[in-house]
C-alpha cells in the first residue's frame, strides 16, 4: 500500500508489547535474561527491539532517539521491566516502541498502530502478531480490514524455519545481522538517554 501510494504521508506510528512478569522466564529455566551482563538488557533489548524494527522497515528511514525512560518499580531487577522508547526518522515521523514485563496474566497486551495521511490502521485484537490484518479507516469514514498477503509467515517457530530454510538454499535472510545490529544500537542509544547502566557498566 506505501508503495502504490494508498497511504500518504505517515505521520506517527504506536508499537506496544507489554508481556508477563519475569517470573515466567525463572520458571521456564531461562533465568539469564533478568541478568543484564547475560541477557544485554531487559523488555527493550527484548522486546521493544521489534518496535525500532517495525519503524525502521515501515518507514524505510533510520530514526534517533529523541525519548526515552525506564523503569525498575515492578521487579527490581537489574534488568528494566518497563521501557518507552520515543523514535523520530529524518522525515519527521514519531514512532512510539513500548515494552514491559508487566502484565499480571499470562497473555499480555500488545499494539500495532500507525496514522498516515489517508488511512489510520490498528491491529484488531490485543494479540502479539498481526496474524488477523489491520483495522482500516479511511478519511470518508468507511472501514474495513487489510488481511496478511499471501505467504505471510508468523509466529517463532515458523519464523526461525523460513529463516533456516533460507540459509540451507543460500537465500538472503528477510531481515539482516546488520538490521539486528542497528537495531540493537538503537536500544543502547534509547539506554543511555533513559540514564540506564549498559551491560558492560554492569
Amino acid at each position: 500500500m506505501k508503495k502504490r501510494g494508498d497511504l500518504g504521508t505517515i505521520s506517527h506510528g504506536i508499537f506496544r508489547f507489554n508481556q508477563p512478569t519475569v517470573q515466567r522466564y525463572i520458571d521456564n529455566g531461562n533465568p539469564w535474561n533478568i541478568v543484564k551482563k547475560q541477557a544485554g538488557g531487559g523488555c527493550a533489548a527484548n522486546l521493544g527491539i521489534h518496535g525500532v524494527d517495525l519503524c525502521r522497515y515501515l518507514t524505510g528511514e533510520e530514526p534517533k532517539v529523541v525519548g526515552a525512560v525506564v523503569s525498575h518499580l515492578l521487579h527490581k531487577k537489574e534488568v528494566e521491566d518497563y521501557c518507552l522508547i520515543i523514535l523520530r526518522t529524518p522525515s519527521g515521523i514519531v514512532f512510539h516502541a513500548e515494552s514491559s514485563y508487566t502484565f499480571p496474566a499470562s497473555s499480555g497486551d500488545s499494539l500495532r498502530s500507525f496514522t498516515t495521511e489517508k488511512a489510520f490502521f490498528t491491529t484488531p485484537t490485543s494479540g502479539v502478531t498481526s496474524d488477523e490484518g489491520f483495522d482500516i479507516i479511511r478519511p470518508n469514514g468507511q472501514k474495513g480490514t487489510v488481511k496478511p498477503p499471501s505467504g505471510y509467515v508468523t509466529g517463532w517457530p515458523a519464523v526461525m524455519k523460513d529463516c533456516l530454510d533460507r540459509v540451507a538454499k543460500g537465500e538472503p535472510p528477510f531481515a539482516t545481522a546488520r538490521d539486528g545490529a542497528r537495531n540493537s544500537a538503537i536500544i543502547f542509544e534509547a539506554y543511555k538517554m533513559a540514564g540506564e547502566k549498559l551491560a558492560t557498566e554492569v
